[in-house]
């Protein structure tokens, strides 16, 4: 199997995709900002000659590219300790052969759980290893689809076929998402389990990159799942499906039935995820609370091999709020001294959030 250049084609997957976006509303500007948008200098600029598509890489998805198969080794090799306060571990247990555990290696008492989907659906969360042990180390118990071992899916030429009897290389659906919670239910209350009264399972959020966020949409199903975010990514609407123009999901879930906080972290133009997020927002129904926070220097990958920690800051400052009840990071996203509303660097919208 080829797993060469693996960052050459996870950025050639996170290539924008610019004709639909003019067919949806733009959101309104950031106060005293520009109502345009001008790439930061060393993006790479490409267009398919055949359909007009216009794609960018940001510096920073340059530079994570071009450290390659020596990052994904070190990655494997070495779990992340996080930035956080409390030193963080990575585990895969054998007794769930599916997933792979981040949580604080000191294992504090109830926890509360993020469910976590990656980007292309891939059954491995290796190139998000440094994203989820800061995670972690700030005090979650982080359950995410995959395996560290499963070769890193490459979404262009080459063999893509597992060896026979070894794991897919992607995986499709929210129940891959809720077994990850079924397990660490079950754990939490087993004697003589590592993570007896380890977790809350009454705090449950699920999050999911790219393709990973219409699975852990699917998962928000159940009702165990409190909040959910699409993480360059969106949730398929009524009216859009998951893109502009795409056909809504047969089974009638849709964004418009939304009924637990959300969230949709988008890392600006430069992002795949962009335009598809401006109709997913908008329509979230008029009651529910949700936030739409762009970074426009991270693109649609380049938040996560740092990872960048303005990134960290706004998804632990919203899971915080969502899990922890935090008052004070809840400023971060509402009220009068609201951080991101203030922030030149991001580009701020929400809904019922004061």
């Amino acid at each position: 199997m080829k797993i060469k250049s693996a960052f050459y084609w996870t950025a050639a997957c996170a290539a924008l995709t610019f004709a639909a976006a003019a067919a949806v509303a733009q959101p309104p500007p950031q106060p005293g900002s520009a109502p345009t948008w001008s790439p930061p200098a060393g993006t790479q600029v490409t267009v398919n000659k055949t359909n007009g598509r216009v794609g960018f890489l940001m510096p920073s998805e340059i530079e994570a590219r071009a450290s390659g198969d020596p990052a994904f080794a070190a990655w494997r090799r070495t779990p992340y300790a996080g930035s956080g306060p409390m030193p963080a571990t990575r585990v895969e247990d054998p007794s769930l052969p599916t997933h792979t555990l981040y949580y604080p290696a000191a294992l504090p008492n109830r926890m509360p759980i993020v469910l976590w989907a990656n980007g292309g659906c891939r059954n491995t969360s290796v190139e998000f290893t440094r994203f989820l042990g800061d995670l972690a180390s700030r005090g979650y118990f982080v359950v995410a689809v995959g395996r560290n071992d499963v070769p890193f899916a490459l979404f262009g030429p080459g063999d893509q076929t597992p060896p026979a009897g070894a794991p897919p290389l992607t995986t499709r659906g929210g129940q891959v998402v809720l077994d990850g919670l079924d397990w660490i239910t079950k754990e939490n209350t087993r004697t003589g389990s590592r993570y007896f009264g380890k977790v809350d399972p009454t705090k449950v959020a699920a999050l999911g990159q790219s393709c990973g966020g219409g699975q852990v949409w699917q998962a928000a199903r159940d009702p165990r799942v409190k909040a959910v975010a699409a993480m360059n990514s969106n949730f398929p609407s009524a009216t859009s499906g998951t893109g502009p123009g795409g056909a809504a999901p047969s089974d009638g879930w849709t964004v418009e039935k939304l009924a637990i906080p959300a969230a949709f972290f988008i890392g600006g133009p430069g992002d795949s995820a962009y335009a598809p997020s401006i109709n997913s927002y908008a329509a979230t129904p008029a009651t529910a609370q949700v936030i739409k926070a762009n970074f426009p220097i991270a693109g649609h990958t380049g938040a996560y091999t740092a990872p960048m920690p303005e990134w960290v800051a706004a998804v632990t400052g919203w899971l915080d709020w969502q899990l922890k009840g935090d008052a004070r990071a809840k400023t971060m996203f509402a009220g009068a001294d609201c951080g991101l509303c203030k922030n030149p660097q991001w580009w701020f919208e929400a809904k019922n959030v004061n």
